[in-house]
């Protein structure tokens, strides 16, 4: 299929669109069942509509090779567009009236993405390495980026306190919008 086709089964129109977020194959249908706006969209958004702490993925972890730009922004920018009542994912119950969730989840993804532009190229190429599926072994990391193995996750640690510490971040932090834990490390257990 490709992106924007609309597919007919059992009289409901659906359209497929890519949507990246936990991998950068994902893909959300939508389209209108019993007069609401629907859209099925895998793993690429779970959280409590009601819950203000809770931001849309409480894991801004992408294992599966999705990105921020190409991933979980692209995901709730492309949520905001489509404007679902009703969001059905794939590991989670049913979002009733998801628009509330949806602006939480692309002011984290948007505060993500400023603190990551605001560290240093260097710092933005390694923590890119570490999210790589399959995960690079640290020699790899090492021998793409010139630095020595034993300097990777002390410099990996010293970029996600500075995403922690950036304004963006530290703003949603003192909200109570997320914490400090939900920055976690996307290698820590890697050898």
């Amino acid at each position: 299929m490709r992106n924007g086709e609309t597919i007919d089964w059992e009289g409901y129109s659906l359209t497929v669109d890519w949507m990246p977020g936990q991998t950068k194959y994902h893909a959300c249908l939508h389209g209108a069942i019993d007069g609401r706006r629907v859209a099925f969209t895998v793993d690429n958004i779970f959280a409590s509509t009601t819950d203000p702490r809770q931001g849309g993925n409480e894991c801004v972890l992408a294992r599966n090779g999705g990105t921020l730009e190409e991933g979980y922004l692209y995901a709730a920018e492309y949520l905001h567009t489509i404007n679902p009542d009703l969001i059905i994912g794939g590991h989670c119950w049913l979002l009733d009236r998801p628009e509330q969730l949806i602006e939480r989840f692309r002011t984290r993804m948007r505060a993500l993405r400023e603190a990551f532009q605001d560290l240093p190229p260097s710092g933005q190429r390694l923590l890119h390495l570490l999210f790589e599926d399959p995960p690079l072994p640290y020699a790899e990391i090492s021998a793409r980026l010139g630095i020595p193995v034993g300097s990777i996750g002390p410099t990996r640690r010293r970029c996600l306190d500075k995403l922690r510490r950036h304004p963006a971040i530290a703003a949603l932090i003192n909200a109570g919008t997320t914490s400090p834990d939900e920055m976690h490390d996307p290698a820590a257990s890697r050898p």
